[in-house]
């Protein structure tokens, strides 16, 4: 609904589950609160949305950015118990929403604009071709379901399970906001989705799992349109083999234990017999994982190719040493990118605040001009070809352009200067010792979409150091990222583009034999 609309819906979900319409311009936050604590049958409730708790009860809804339809989170106010649970709950939303603006913040750099040392992250499909969106906020909300997805598959991986979930609960907002055409041309709302559910689960919230089908057929749609309804799409994409497979056990496993906490044991049991098979079919020989652990390979990967081909260790063996072969092709280009990123913001930006024009400048180099020149007058110019070489072909014009590089110059000598001081003043315990992750990128593609790979993570004195040395803007706001989260977004970026479905189904084995022996039990009461 439009902000222009008269009412909103907004469903919540958390202590309770419901929705409520009210008017935009005359509701407020305190409103919203009476009737969803009223229809909730609660004193009081807490809200947060977006990682950011509603305080303000005199607030329009418009005001709070509450004019689109949007979930919201209910916490339960009442009680020391309550008290308790709240002030961790205010924590996490505390973290949530700067991980959200960081997200942002990484969504909104282009790369025809200054980045000051910072992350940048852009959209791949899995042959490295940067994803074009006619519509910017198309790009930038994928960037960021992507982003916090990645984060909250971290979490999950680290045991932190209501953080996992709470962080896919925005990253399924933020896929919301793009355009439903873009969707079916990647997986990641039905692997997001799917996660979703496995938390529910692993936090063991068995009320929610009978209302999890929902998530689950979103899971099954999105995946049958990105996959193909019968896999087709996967098999002409890789050949004999599936990596997507793992990620059928868990659905498989999900809806079964749905159908289960649903009352209906014969659509528990087909599901749950599914997956068992399947899950069968992933299962490798530890001597087989041996044989590929020892000619050098990890055992993830080693054990993620025998799964890939059916236990074939010659064939596995080949796949390995080409994934190789591909990851170092991939880590050189990176590396070429970064290399000439780094030169790009060396040479400083435009009036209007754009980088260099690089493609140019070499097309000016090739006719003979000086690279610094040739830089230079791209600059003055605003990336104007032939600008640029009228003033590169005047010799007034030419001994301007050394004036003008000789003064940028020295300013970053100055500016050099100012950054070792303040190295030297944090390397006295005067300000804080934050790291940030390196460039990486997010990629996005038929089958996948994940992140690629980081560099090393700088020490906050030497990233200040970098963008001082790097960049003639003056003054780049590093004091206005918050490094922290940034870093705690990148954690889970990796140039893996199989990481998504890289599943280790071990518990999914636990849980897929645990429901079938629950199903056998009512099974056996009904007869």
């Amino acid at each position: 609904m439009a902000e222009s609309s008269e009412t909103v819906l907004i469903q919540y979900k958390g202590t309770a589950t419901g929705s409520i319409t009210l008017s935009v311009n005359s509701s407020t936050v305190g409103d919203l609160r009476k009737a969803i604590a009223q229809q909730a049958n609660l004193d009081t409730v807490q809200l947060i949305a977006g990682g950011r708790k509603l305080q303000d009860d005199s607030k329009s809804l418009q005001a709070s950015g509450l004019s689109l339809p949007r979930t919201i989170h209910v916490l339960r106010a009442q009680g020391s118990a309550a008290a308790t649970e709240l002030q961790q709950q205010e924590t996490r939303a505390s973290s949530l929403q700067r991980l959200q603006q960081a997200a942002e913040a990484l969504a909104n750099r282009r790369g025809d604009r200054p980045s000051h040392g910072a992350p940048e992250l852009s959209l791949e499909n899995q042959d490295g071709t940067v994803m074009r969106f006619e519509n910017d906020e198309d790009r930038r909300a994928l960037i960021i379901g992507l982003s916090l997805h990645e984060k909250g598959r971290t979490s999950l991986k680290q045991g932190k399970l209501q953080e996992a979930l709470d962080e896919m609960l925005i990253a399924e907002e933020a896929f919301g906001l793009c355009n439903p055409v873009h969707l079916p041309l990647i997986d990641n709302l039905g692997l997001l989705s799917l996660d979703i559910v496995w938390c529910i689960y692993q936090l063991r919230q068995v009320d929610k799992l009978s209302q999890a089908q929902q998530r689950l057929a979103v899971a099954r749609a999105a995946l049958a349109k990105s996959h193909g309804p019968d896999k087709e799409r996967l098999r002409m994409l890789h050949g004999n083999f599936i990596p997507q497979l793992a990620v059928y056990v868990r659905l498989e496993a999900l809806e079964g234990i749905a159908a289960f906490h649903s009352n209906d044991a014969p659509a528990a049991a087909a599901a749950l017999q599914k997956a068992m098979g399947t899950w069968h079919s992933l299962q490798v020989s530890d001597q087989d994982l041996m044989n590929l652990v020892s000619m050098g390979f990890s055992t993830r990967k080693a054990a993620r190719a025998l799964r890939f081909w059916a236990g074939d260790v010659s064939e596995a063996a080949q796949w390995l040493l080409k994934d190789r072969q591909d990851r170092e092709r991939r880590r050189a280009e990176d590396r070429e990118r970064r290399h000439r990123r780094r030169e790009q913001e060396r040479l400083g930006t435009t009036d209007k605040g754009h980088l260099v024009d690089m493609d140019v400048r070499e097309k000016l180099c090739k006719l003979g001009f000086d690279p610094q020149l040739a830089a230079e007058a791209l600059r003055l110019t605003e990336n104007s070809a032939d600008a640029a070489l009228d003033m590169l072909m005047d010799p007034e014009a030419e001994g301007q352009l050394q004036l003008s590089i000789m003064e940028r110059r020295e300013q970053r000598q100055d500016r050099r200067k100012r950054a070792r001081e303040a190295s030297s003043h944090n390397a006295h315990g005067q300000t804080s010792t934050a790291t940030c992750s390196a460039a990486g990128a997010a990629a996005a593609g038929p089958s996948h979409a994940a992140a690629a790979e980081t560099g090393a993570p700088p020490h906050a004195a030497e990233l200040l150091q970098d963008a001082i040395e790097e960049s003639d803007a003056e003054g780049a706001d590093l004091d206005e990222r918050d490094i922290e989260a940034e870093n705690e977004l990148l954690k889970g970026v990796s140039g893996d583009p199989l990481a998504a479905y890289d599943v280790d189904v071990g518990e999914e084995g636990k849980a897929i034999q645990q429901y079938l022996d629950k199903v056998a039990k009512v099974q056996g009461l009904d007869a």
